[in-house]
């Protein structure tokens, strides 16, 4: 009963959250709800008051934050959370209907790193943004969620593809593409009826008119993405597991979200003390090199116009810290050669701290013993991921950030099964302790080590706050 509770806003927002767009979206309702006021890049952001705002771009990208009441919140740094909407998915072509088969068909592009298998005999729906020229003559965008399984990718039979559990390989173009239904003149040929032509966009156009009540003349644009229609559910003797599609990184940006606002709840005025700032990018899973991507400039426009530039920025940065949440890789029981063997973070064994040489996880010394100490004052165990020597290591927004922003950070992360998939796999104690750790970073004095680093080379008077 316990974990269902934990559970049940956490599913919800999964579910909402079919795509970038509707993550966004599900993210505005819950800070709006909460006392957070929407404001534009349009407007002057240094002239805000004190209260609690966020900012969306191209409805991919949020970032929601507090400007205190007290006049010195520049000289106390910002405690930044980083998180990416995005997940692997198929993302439907430009022309997608197909015309060389009996079955109507639709292309689509892989977006991300998939586990192309796991697409296969899924009931699938269709979401995202479409852009359009209605019959008054103006230009509108929508957001659409057909909400209904239209399409499947089915597998081949074993009894055609014998080696099919050895030596299966998958042709991404050939093999990807969902079949919908049959095409209008197989339908016609097989009922005697009058053929039309299949297009999924007139599928979309029609449920734009009915839902939205807009007579389309033409849609001109659309980004739209197939996705699991099965629900996020609990699994496990206990309950203790949660399966769903998208967690990777929809499960970040829920405990981000939920953090800055039980933050803010706590507060006398309702803001706090301390500069807080939670960033949902898009397109981290495709590289971030886009505006709304990490690699873009909307964090660093937005600190620089809330709290000023220049000199100003440069000393409100370098007492700042950013954590990147960001899934970690669990261990798997039937693949442990895979892991390094001393570090094996384990499913609802607590937050996964990242660690890399080479730079593709930004956690330092520093960052780790702070992370681990807000760990312990919230009553949450802590592991450790670091890649075996031999194998590629994954990255995430922090070194992109840190490296626009010039400030310090740590990647961190729920431990996850099935990376990637369709349907990925986390624990639910691991997700509310990340969330616990989370709010006390919002809520603390000091986000960065504050005394000398101690070093034999050079007299030091430990009764004295300086080196000489």
């Amino acid at each position: 009963m316990e974990n269902q509770k934990n559970a049940q806003g956490m599913m919800e927002f999964l579910h909402e959250s079919t795509t970038a767009y509707h993550a966004v979206t599900a993210i505005k309702k819950r800070l709006i709800a909460n006392r957070f006021c929407e404001v534009s890049e349009q407007q002057d952001l240094h002239t805000l008051v004190p209260g609690n705002y966020f900012i969306t771009r191209q409805d991919t990208a949020i970032i929601a934050f507090t400007k205190p009441n007290n006049n010195n919140n520049k000289s106390d740094g910002l405690r930044i959370v980083g998180t990416h909407t995005d997940s692997p998915a198929l993302k439907l072509k430009a022309n997608p209907d197909l015309k060389s088969t009996p079955y109507w068909q639709v292309g689509v592009e892989i977006y991300g790193g998939i586990i192309l298998s796991s697409w296969f005999d899924r009931e699938l729906s269709l979401a995202g943004k479409v852009s359009l020229l209605n019959q008054q003559g103006e230009l509108q965008s929508v957001l659409i969620d057909l909400k209904k399984s239209i399409a499947q990718i089915p597998s081949v039979a074993i009894h055609l593809q014998r080696d099919v559990n050895e030596n299966r390989t998958i042709n991404k173009q050939k093999e990807m593409p969902p079949i919908l239904g049959l095409t209008a003149s197989t339908a016609a040929g097989a009922a005697g009826a009058a053929s039309s032509e299949s297009s999924l966009l007139k599928v979309v156009k029609n449920h734009i008119e009915k839902h939205y009540q807009i007579a389309v003349e033409k849609i001109l644009g659309h980004d739209l993405f197939f996705y699991s229609n099965e629900k996020p559910a609990l699994i496990g003797i206990e309950e203790e597991f949660l399966t769903a599609s998208r967690l990777d990184n929809l499960i970040s940006c829920w405990v981000g979200v939920q953090a800055l606002i039980e933050h803010t709840q706590k507060q006398q005025d309702g803001i706090g003390s301390y500069p807080c700032v939670l960033a949902c990018y898009d397109h981290e899973e495709v590289g971030s090199s886009s505006a709304v991507g990490a690699e873009g400039n909307f964090l660093k426009s937005i600190i620089e116009r809330v709290w000023g530039g220049g000199e100003e920025s440069y000393k409100l940065l370098g007492k700042s810290l950013l954590i990147s949440v960001d899934n970690a890789q669990a261990a798997h029981p039937n693949y442990l050669e895979n892991y390094d063997p001393q570090h094996l973070p384990i499913i609802n064994g607590g937050p996964a701290i990242k660690i890399n040489a080479g730079q593709r996880y930004s956690t330092s010394a520093e960052t780790t013993a702070l992370f681990t100490h807000w760990a312990t004052k919230a009553k949450a165990r802590t592991q450790t991921f670091v890649s075996r020597s031999d194998k590629a290591c994954g990255s995430t927004i922090g070194p992109i950030t840190t490296t626009l922003l010039g400030v310090a950070a740590i990647d961190v992360g729920i431990p996850s099964l099935a990376m990637h998939s369709i349907r990925e796999f986390v624990g639910v104690r691991d997700v509310i302790d990340l969330k616990q750790i989370l709010t006390i970073f919002f809520e603390e004095k000091d986000v960065r080590i504050s005394s000398p680093t101690i070093s034999l080379d050079v007299a030091y008077n430990p009764s004295s706050s300086t080196t000489t």
